[in-house]
């Protein structure tokens, strides 16, 4: 009995092993080009060739044009080598294929390639919908955090030292804050409060515009409270971040 029962396991045993085995050798062209063109994309090694990455994702595009996965990864591939018009169609099709894009990454990267070209617009409304898809913006929030510290300190530095009178000291301040928030924006470009006080900052330089836009900025992210008024002691007045 014992011994029919462990012929029975053997048995059983052999032919999920078959099964693997056969699932294994019958993965599609696409597939297999995909994961080619992965393995080279992950490779740490000086030999990386995104060149060739590139090449395997589009391979497998041409076996399935609407498999999703090379199309993210060759985006990725792209915006390594600053080829992003080319990581933007990418990015693109990915959103293409999964309307409803649980893959909310395609969003946010689509956005740091259109910021890369300066295309301001474009970049803001796919931040805007990566965080609406639950992009985690708040862990980029936490690398963003030190510099925007930072840039209050210098911020208040610079009050201080223009209500001594002492304007060129006040000057190196709200530059030095200005650089700090846009360390913290580098990080998370959907930083409401470092959009906000750098405008403060750039109004106080009397640089109304850039104050402006920022204002505008902090709006557009949800800035919670008045985007409106840079100060009555800064040089722009009364500025609108509506």
């Amino acid at each position: 009995m014992r011994s029919g029962m462990r012929h029975k396991a053997v048995l059983v045993l052999g032919c999920l092993l078959v099964v693997m085995a056969s699932a294994a050798c019958f993965k599609s062209p696409a597939e297999s080009a995909f994961e080619r063109g992965l393995s080279i994309y992950r490779d740490e090694t000086e030999q990386r060739d995104l060149t060739k990455a590139i090449e395997a994702f589009s391979e497998a595009i041409k076996h399935d044009p609407q498999y999703w996965d090379p199309y993210y990864f060759r985006g990725w591939a792209h915006a390594d080598l600053d080829q992003h018009e080319k990581a933007i169609e990418d990015f693109t099709e990915v959103i293409r294929i999964k309307p409803e894009n649980e893959e909310h990454n395609a969003y946010y990267y689509r956005g740091l390639s259109y910021k890369k070209i300066g295309k301001s617009d474009e970049a803001d409304q796919d931040f805007i919908k990566a965080k609406e898809l639950g992009y985690p913006f708040g862990i980029f929030r936490g690398l963003a955090k030190v510099p925007y510290d930072k840039g209050v300190g210098y911020a208040n530095e610079g009050n201080a030292e223009q209500k001594y009178g002492d304007d060129g000291k006040a000057k190196s301040a709200y530059e030095k804050a200005i650089e700090q928030y846009g360390i913290a924006i580098e990080a998370d470009p959907t930083y409401a409060d470092a959009y906000y006080y750098r405008g403060m900052a750039y109004a106080r330089l009397g640089k109304c515009d850039e104050a402006l836009h920022d204002f505008q900025k902090a709006s557009l992210f949800g800035y919670d409270g008045q985007v409106a008024y840079a100060g009555s002691d800064s040089t722009c007045g009364h500025l609108t971040g509506s």
